[in-house]
């Protein structure tokens, strides 16, 4: 409305201000409001459910096939969906690269954890996802299906109950069998979100899982990944430059009189 009544020159005694008046409401406003653009949007720059089997940017390394396993797309245990994985004691990395000029970069995506984790067992565990974006540390908390304690989503060893914060469980249909002990469904998932700052061209997203379980194998206890999705918060633009300054009207000729 300001602007509006600068361009109609309505601002003043009697709608003439002088053009000083104009001069300084012009830059009051582009200080207060015009001096910048709005803040941006966060950008999409990746987005994965694993319905498509696609594991292009994912990695990983075996060193030890009874509890690790090669990168790949499975159905769940009921077949109900599919899913990255599932792995075991190893570390799974999702690199992007190309990344557009950006200020900050946020990651959410599914863990489920499956079959018997231990959480904070100090005798089959502890039983714990480290989550690194490049070389930077975001948390390092434990996980349990069973009735031993866990962390999340608190950092380790702090004591929470078992599947604390789970979006859901039991759900997926993966049967753990423990003879004479326990035969059923066994399976967490988590929803979880980080950002921070970030602004290099490349990142990693660093899962590391590290399973303690003495005599076992990965069919007691995995994890796998669903629901993957990246965005950015790209660089704040240059601020806009000032508005033109208000321009003097002209003066008007006089009407000619009666007879002219």
């Amino acid at each position: 409305m300001i602007s509006d009544w600068l361009a109609q020159g309505r601002i003043g005694t009697g709608g003439s201000p002088p053009a000083r008046w104009g001069v300084l409401l012009a830059l009051l406003c582009w200080l207060t409001i015009g001096s910048g653009v709005t803040q941006p949007q966060t950008v999409a720059i990746y987005n994965n459910d694993f319905t498509r089997g696609e594991t292009t940017n994912w990695s990983t390394s075996i060193t030890d096939p009874e509890w690790q396993r090669p990168v790949r797309v499975g159905f769940t245990g009921n077949a109900s969906g599919r899913v990255l994985g599932d792995f075991g004691d190893q570390r799974v990395t999702l690199r992007l690269a190309e990344l557009p000029p950006h200020d900050s970069i946020t990651i959410t995506f599914d863990f489920i954890t499956i079959r018997s984790w231990d959480g904070n067992s100090s005798l089959y565990g502890p039983d714990l996802l480290e989550f690194k974006v490049d070389d930077t540390l975001l948390f390092r908390s434990s996980f349990s299906n069973t009735s031993y304690r866990q962390s999340f989503p608190s950092g380790y060893p702090a004591s929470n109950p078992a599947r604390a914060g789970a979006i859901a469980f039991n759900s997926l249909g993966y049967i753990w069998r423990a003879p004479g002990l326990f035969t059923g469904p066994m399976d967490a998932t988590y929803r979880i979100t980080r950002t921070l700052p970030h602004t290099a061209s490349t990142v990693r997203f660093r899962f590391c899982v590290f399973l303690d379980d003495p005599g076992q194998d990965i069919t007691n206890e995995s994890w796998a990944l669903d629901n993957v999705s990246v965005s950015i918060a790209p660089s704040k633009a240059a601020p806009l430059p000032p508005p033109p300054l208000p321009q003097k009207p002209l003066p008007q000729k006089p009407l000619p009189g009666p007879g002219g």
